[in-house]
């Protein structure tokens, strides 16, 4: 659906430059992220960009990104990012001395009376949805205690 809006697009104002980026989450098969890639590539050459907010937040939010625009294939993007491609992904990352320094204290976003405890960052918060049964590949499962498995 994708790709028809961006043809649609195109077709409907073909005198304005159209970029485009189409997110998802970065626990896919690759099977999964080839078969995205193969179809966006009928529109436009894309490659999977691999980016984790934690670099820059303090939540962890890894997710696969293609563009319709190329970004530098290799060494440093922006102010100390760096980029390398590796098994047909591109993977953008910032150094943690050059990220300590932007990313927010994740204290402000907490109640008054809550802290944070530990030093890894947030995972992704997402919506619950009851499942018959467990999906394929449980990110983030293997991070998991005796006590959440067990509710799991």
């Amino acid at each position: 659906m994708f790709v028809d809006l961006v043809k649609l697009l195109r077709e409907i104002r073909p005198s304005i430059a159209w970029y485009s980026i189409m997110e998802n989450v970065a626990s896919m098969s690759p099977e999964v992220r080839e078969t995205i890639t193969t179809t966006l590539n009928q529109e436009y050459a894309a490659m999977p960009v691999l980016f984790d907010a934690a670099s820059v937040s303090p939540v962890s939010r890894p997710r696969y990104y293609w563009l319709s625009y190329e970004l530098s294939s290799q060494g440093e993007l922006y102010k100390g990012w760096k980029s390398d491609e590796k098994g047909g992904v591109q993977r953008v990352s910032v150094p943690r001395s050059t990220a300590d320094d932007s990313v927010p204290e994740a204290q402000q976003f907490l109640d008054p009376q809550c802290r944070k405890i530990g030093t890894s960052r947030y995972p992704t918060a997402v919506r619950h949805v009851p499942r018959e049964k467990e999906p394929p590949l449980p990110a983030g499962i293997e991070g998991c205690d005796e006590e959440t498995l067990k509710r799991w």
